[in-house]
């Protein structure tokens, strides 16, 4: 990795990556309109074995060797950096996770970077009181495949309600926690990205899909009838934005961060409190329907200009 003399140096580590901080990373990057330098690492960011997460510390630490007069990271990287720009995707949600030497890295690189933001307010007031200092605000968008325009479809088909989820098994997520309380039934059938978790494998109506780029997630998201989120705390929560811009009802929890991109009352957010409420919210969201109208009536920016405007001003404060 050589060194170079940029008024911006970029972290572009998950630039080719399919998951939330890909997308995240370039839309940030799109928004950016000045002349930067973008470094991508000969590196897969997700993979999780120890010699793995040592190359990624060790790139993002080394990305002090390109001179500029700030180094901006996507994502809360163990910089180490007074000269670093960190975007904190995730507040922390529990006590598990602010254990260890790596917690105390990126504690420590936040505390030493120059600028610091966060993408919901949600996150920005819980940020600024664990931190003890300002954090901007960016709002995140998702990939512009989601933005194109929605074909014509039917409301009504025979058949299951065709329930789709996409987001990961992690606890804080509660999918596997929802689908473990809810009693299969013959007219709903849900679809799923990823593998399933093994407690679930045998669930009749429960089917995976694999792992899909983004432009098979859009087809994904186009040919279901609800989309599920029940995650018990989000950073932003991107998939309830994704599903609304294709015009899918979405049941989720009623988290604050979701302010940020949806209207709470809006016709196409569905919320439910406690699993058990799991399945009216899935049939409520199925007597909305789907179309345009839900993209229209719930979201904020329902325009990929608009998105994009809006980012684009943040960031430009931001970097200023």
């Amino acid at each position: 990795m050589g060194s170079s003399n940029s008024a911006l140096v970029i972290n572009g580590a998950y630039l080719e990556s399919t998951d939330g901080t890909g997308a995240w990373s370039r839309s940030l990057l799109a928004s950016i309109s000045e002349a930067a330098t973008v470094v991508v690492p000969s590196l897969d960011p997700a993979r999780t074995s120890r010699a793995a997460f040592a190359k990624k510390i060790a790139f993002e630490i080394g990305m002090q060797r390109h001179k500029a007069q700030l180094r901006l990271h996507p994502y809360a990287a163990c910089a180490l950096d007074r000269n670093a720009a960190l975007v904190v995707l995730n507040a922390p949600f529990d006590d598990e996770r602010r254990t260890g030497w790596h917690a105390k890295l990126v504690d420590r690189s936040v505390e030493l970077a120059d600028r610091v933001s966060t993408i919901s307010r949600d996150q920005q007031i819980r940020l600024e009181r664990h931190y003890r200092r300002p954090f901007a605000l960016l709002t995140p968008l998702p990939d512009e495949a989601f933005f194109r325009p929605i074909a014509l479809a039917s409301t009504f088909h025979e058949g299951p309600i065709r329930v789709g989820y996409w987001g990961g098994w992690h606890p804080r997520k509660g999918m596997e926690q929802a689908l473990r309380s809810f009693v299969p039934r013959e007219d709903i059938t849900f679809f799923v990205t990823g593998k399933l978790p093994a407690a679930l494998s045998d669930r009749p109506d429960v089917a995976a899909v694999g792992k899909l780029s983004t432009s098979q997630l859009v087809d994904f998201v186009d040919a279901i009838d609800v989309a599920v989120y029940p995650s018990l705390d989000e950073g932003f929560g991107l998939p309830p934005y994704e599903a609304l811009l294709r015009g899918k009802p979405v049941v989720a929890r009623p988290l604050p961060c979701y302010k940020d991109f949806a209207r709470t009352d809006g016709s196409g957010l569905v919320t439910f409190e406690q699993d058990e409420d799991f399945e009216n919210g899935i049939r409520r969201a199925a007597a909305v329907g789907s179309g345009t109208h839900i993209r229209v009536s719930t979201l904020l920016t329902p325009l990929i200009e608009q998105a994009r405007a809006q980012l684009a001003t943040q960031v430009a404060t931001w970097i200023a």
